[in-house]
């Protein structure tokens, strides 16, 4: 999938990353585009990649903000299946630059089978538990309805 986070932070951390997720590890950070701002090194900083949240990462962020009565938490939803394309989280309104804000423009889910990809489902633009369930279900539907078992997701 890939991340944005949107703070007055070093291009590093604001860059555009894709990222690879695998049973729920990230299994790799890479930027999606590497000349978006001069300078920016050629790969991911190690601290940076450490810092890069799952998309389950990113549903504990939201509910922490509902859990902490963050001052305003918004959430856009895509349409169809339900996660989080957008994230905004202030914690508190009299505090500058401790807001969260998070973009998810594009998940990618990867099935594989022993002879090699076997299907591509791409959403373009990012709920909660909602979304992992309905991924789940869709991606195990979708192995059984082709035979192929699932191994992989991105």
């Amino acid at each position: 999938f890939q991340f944005m986070l949107s703070c007055n932070c070093l291009p590093e951390y604001v860059a555009t990353r894709d990222i690879a997720v695998r049973v729920n590890e990230i299994n790799s950070v890479t930027y999606a585009d590497p000349d978006a701002f001069p300078g920016l090194p050629a790969n991911v900083p190690q601290q940076i990649v450490d810092q890069t949240p799952t998309i389950p990462a990113i549903f504990d962020r939201i509910q922490n903000g509902i859990d902490r009565n963050a001052h305003e938490v918004r959430v856009e939803y895509d349409r169809q299946f339900g996660y989080p394309t957008s994230v905004y989280i202030d914690y508190d309104e009299f505090i500058a630059d401790e807001e969260y804000i998070a973009n998810i423009p594009i998940l990618r889910i990867i099935a594989f089978d022993d002879t090699g990809v076997r299907d591509i489902i791409a959403f373009s633009a990012w709920s909660s538990q909602y979304f992992t369930q309905r991924v789940r279900s869709l991606l195990r539907r979708r192995s059984v309805i082709r035979g192929a078992p699932l191994v992989s997701l991105f």
